[in-house]
């Protein structure tokens, strides 16, 4: 049981990995993929489009979450070089 639960989550952290929210956006578009080709539409052009937007939508949340370095450690870091230039 061990190795099913290990076989399990490795694939787990290989689809879903640090962003479960991109893994989410791709899985619904998989599906709306299908759903489109069941249809008989021509569904070629929605999967590129749909990747596209989900890394568009997900390196805008990585760049809102980074926040700029704060003014103590501009401070420290200038108080440290300044230390070692002063004798």
């Amino acid at each position: 049981m061990r190795r099913v639960r290990a076989f399990g989550r490795f694939w787990w952290n290989f689809v879903v990995g640090d962003d479960w929210q991109a893994a989410l956006g791709i899985a619904i578009a998989i599906g709306i993929t299908a759903a489109l080709a069941a249809e008989k539409v021509a569904a070629w052009w929605f999967l590129p489009t749909a990747v596209a937007g989900v890394l568009a939508y997900s390196l805008y949340r990585e760049a809102r979450s980074v926040s700029a370095p704060s003014a103590n450690v501009l401070d420290a870091s200038r108080q440290h070089s300044l230390k070692g230039t002063s004798r």
